[in-house]
């Protein structure tokens, strides 16, 4: 249970991301705030950060009441009550590194790109590195952002563990991943912070 709400939730929240994320600076700039961010003393950091944590909350709170109750639901059906720490250890250990990862990369590309680009675009590639064409390519990659490096340390169920008999993870590798999907959120913020930087420029030279 832990596997599968994790699993499948960390594949569609890319998606929500590409659809819901994607749109609120291109928003903005027809409501006409970015001339009000001009206005105030604070710079296009202020604005990149705000938006990105903006959505973050908004996403993210409503998905971990969902866990909560897929976790409290255990309880009741007389679950033991150490799967209530393996959905905490599971969300911050797999979902919040994804999530923040899902978000940034939506933010900068729609920084650059045209919306539909980016919401097919960046669907297509979140499935390839969730699932893979055919269970293959990029998933088993150290980017991959659901959790097949860090699920069979916290949830060692063999029927669940990877199809691919050449993959194998360990705590050095999960622990690798869950970096390189931070660094992964921190690179993609800073690139839409310099995107956004210089597109002011642009405006402001013309």
């Amino acid at each position: 249970m832990v596997y599968g709400a994790t699993a499948y939730g960390v594949m569609f929240y890319g998606l929500l991301a590409a659809l819901l994320v994607v749109d609120r600076m291109g928003r903005d700039q027809q409501l006409g705030m970015r001339e009000l961010q001009r206005a105030t003393p604070q710079g296009t950091l202020c604005y990149v950060l705000g938006k990105f944590l903006g959505n973050i909350m908004a996403l993210l709170i409503p998905i971990f009441l969902a866990y909560l109750l897929c976790a409290l639901v255990t309880i009741l059906l007389g679950w033991p009550v150490a799967l209530l720490l393996k959905f905490l250890l599971v969300f911050l250990l797999v979902f919040l590194p994804s999530s923040l990862a899902a978000v940034s990369l939506a933010l900068w590309l729609s920084s650059f790109l045209p919306l539909r680009v980016v919401q097919v675009g960046f669907s297509l590639v979140w499935f390839e590195f969730n699932i893979g064409i055919g269970w293959h390519g990029l998933v088993f990659s150290i980017f991959n952002p659901n959790g097949d490096y860090v699920y069979p340390l916290l949830t060692p169920v063999p029927g669940l563990q990877s199809v691919d008999p050449n993959f194998h993870t360990s705590v050095q590798l999960a622990l690798l991943n869950i970096l390189v999907l931070l660094l992964l959120a921190v690179l993609a913020l800073f690139l839409t912070w310099a995107s956004l930087a210089i597109l002011r420029q642009r405006e402001e030279g013309v």
